[in-house]
């Protein structure tokens, strides 16, 4: 997964939006679609979906294989790295 450090003004345009929304260039290019957290978040509420380290953490609780275990929190781990960028694309 890559990552743009976006300036102090993109960041409050953004906070604003509340649905995916697409970012174009100032010729109407498409850049990207945006998607908030929050968007991200109730749709998974809403359907009953569940997040990737949610599943891991499922599959986890379901083995005693140490093999299988040491699988699990290796791909955890790195969802859990993953999560704590400032800037992660969902």
């Amino acid at each position: 997964m890559s990552t743009v450090t976006v300036s102090e003004q993109a960041v409050s345009d953004l906070a604003s939006l509340t649905e995916a929304t697409e970012i174009r260039d100032s010729t109407g290019k498409l850049i990207g679609v945006f998607r908030p957290a929050t968007e991200i978040e109730r749709r998974c509420n809403q359907s009953g979906l569940h997040t990737t380290l949610e599943v891991f953490q499922h599959m986890r609780a379901l083995t005693n294989d140490p093999e299988r275990l040491a699988d699990l929190d290796r791909h955890i781990g790195e969802i859990k790295r993953r999560d704590q960028d400032p800037c992660p694309t969902h």
